[in-house]
């Protein structure tokens, strides 16, 4: 293969990476991903038949695999500039309620020490920071009971 059909090849499999992002909300066209994964197997066994370097192979899957990324990155704008309070509550102004930060470490030691399992209590903890975010306090025993009972009640529905 002379080196202008291979920098062609490239430039097709970025567009195929690319045309693979269609398969995505809103556009849902997931048919086309049996064409444009047909078509990268296909340039993946042409370039076998000509006994082509290893390396070669994984430029092939990374050029795809940029082309479907840098085409599907309009979710990373879409997801942080979505007005969700907006659409849904009219509120007349963004809410930010603050961030939730789960240490792994801190779970882990308590689930050892505890003995439950780290899904249960990775919930747990996860509902208790959104409880915070949203007012509940656990600063004298009848709040702490509140949101205890609270906690409970959403472990239970989920």
């Amino acid at each position: 293969m002379s080196k202008n059909n291979i920098f062609f090849i490239y430039v097709f499999l970025l567009l195929l990476g690319s045309l693979s992002s269609f398969s995505l909300p809103p556009y849902n066209l997931i048919f086309v991903n049996f064409i444009t994964y047909s078509l990268f197997l296909y340039l993946i066994v042409l370039f076998k038949e000509k006994k082509a370097k290893l390396s070669n192979f994984f430029f092939l899957g990374f050029t795809f695999g940029y082309g479907y990324f840098a085409s599907s990155l309009y979710w990373v704008s879409h997801s942080l500039t979505f007005d969700f309070f907006k659409k849904n509550f009219k509120l007349k102004k963004n809410v930010y309620l603050g961030d939730i930060a789960l240490s792994y470490q801190y779970i882990e030691a308590i689930i050892k020490k505890q003995n439950i399992s780290f899904d249960d209590y990775f919930k747990k903890m996860l509902i208790h920071g959104v409880l915070h975010l949203i007012g509940y306090e656990h600063d004298s025993l009848k709040k702490y009971k509140k949101m205890n009972l609270l906690e409970q009640k959403i472990i239970r529905s989920i």
